[in-house]
């Protein structure tokens, strides 16, 4: 029982874990839940956490499969995953008891260059900042990690070294 476990063992143990599970083999198996946006999983939450809300990520912008004839002529109330998706994110947010956390990368990881929230995340930004305000506030304010790291105000203050 004293006998460590050799990584190599514990490694593959959780790879051949991971590809033996469904996503919806566990949902709702504990506290914790870690889940794709699929519809009827509106169940309340006092926690939401939606990642990786990125423009161009979400929503899903997939290619028309070449058979798909419904995607070269679309017509009035054909099924769209477009409109999918941004009733996933509706059910999503109305999920949220008590906190909705949404994340995006701000920065490319590669260049610094900037990078945009989901169209879906801008429209709830700019909803938001224009029909709510904090007195004080002129607009709603996004944290942005970078501006955090820059500033002198966030950093505490250290005694001289002695």
């Amino acid at each position: 029982m004293a006998t460590p476990v050799p990584l190599s063992l514990l490694r593959d143990e959780l790879a051949q874990r991971l590809d033996q599970e469904r996503i919806s083999q566990r949902f709702l198996a504990g506290p914790v839940n870690i889940c794709t946006l699929m519809p009827m999983r509106s169940i309340p939450f006092k926690v939401v956490c939606l990642l990786g809300m990125n423009d161009g990520v979400y929503p899903r912008q997939l290619a028309p499969l070449g058979f798909d004839l419904m995607s070269q002529k679309p017509k009035r109330g054909d099924r769209s995953r477009r409109d999918d998706d941004r009733y996933l994110f509706l059910e999503a947010l109305i999920s949220a008891q008590q906190k909705l956390y949404i994340s995006y990368i701000g920065r490319s990881i590669q260049d610094n260059s900037e990078r945009f929230p989901s169209v879906l995340v801008q429209e709830l930004i700019d909803y938001i900042g224009q029909s709510h305000y904090l007195p004080g506030d002129e607009a709603l304010n996004c944290d942005e990690s970078e501006a955090r790291v820059k500033s002198a105000s966030y950093l505490p203050p250290y005694p001289d070294a002695v």
